[in-house]
Formats: structure tokens, C-alpha cells, sequence
């Protein structure tokens, strides 16, 4: 990059983390959080993320007491996993020091 262009992107390059980020998919905020470096992320104020799920990724299994315990589903593959949900919450917790966010999660559930 000449050294124009790289004056202009670091005067400019805040900006971009001023916005809203806006995502559609688990999958995508966990590879934003694994491809920016952390000082930017920790710019990030707004995000919005909606996601519908199309099957649980969570299973009742039973146990000797007979209640019940929450594991996760071993058929589902990502991004409807529940290891990329885990990461997808540790990426709200870690990374961003959120001033303005929006989750719209739709998906089945099951009662006991």
C-alpha cells in the first residue's frame, strides 16, 4: 500500500467502527472476531444480528434421577451448532463493549 493510501486508512479506518454492524449469521460474527485484530473490535458499539434457526441444537438427554440435562445436538454442523452458538455468545462478552445491540433469534423450541 503507498504511503498515501495507508495516511488516508488510518485517518479514516474509525469510522468504519462507528457504524452498525449488522449481521445474518452466526458463523460471521465469530470470523469477524477471529480475522480483526482486538483494537478494533473494541470500537464496535452497535450490532444488530438476525438469525432464524431451522432445527435445535440442544437435546434433553436423561438422567438417572429422572430429570433431564441440556447437551448439545452431536448432528448438527455449523453454523447451527451449538459449539458456534457458545462462541458466537463469547464474542458479546469478550470483544465488544456494546452501546447499542439488537439480537432477533427465531427457531423452534421444545417444552418438557
Amino acid at each position: 500500500m503507498s504511503s498515501h493510501c495507508s495516511v488516508r486508512y488510518s485517518e479514516t479506518v474509525n469510522l468504519l467502527y462507528d457504524n452498525m454492524f449488522d449481521f445474518d449469521s452466526l458463523d460471521t460474527v465469530v470470523s469477524l472476531s477471529r480475522t480483526v485484530l482486538k483494537t478494533r473490535l473494541d470500537r464496535i458499539r452497535k450490532v444488530r444480528l438476525q438469525d432464524k434457526f431451522p432445527y435445535d441444537f440442544y437435546v434433553k438427554s436423561d438422567v438417572p434421577d429422572g430429570k433431564f440435562d441440556i447437551m448439545p445436538d452431536p448432528s448438527r454442523v455449523p453454523p447451527y451448532d451449538a459449539e458456534t452458538w457458545e462462541q458466537t455468545a463469547a464474542c458479546w462478552q469478550v470483544y465488544w463493549d456494546l452501546k447499542n445491540y439488537k439480537w432477533t433469534l427465531e427457531g423452534l423450541y421444545w417444552t418438557s
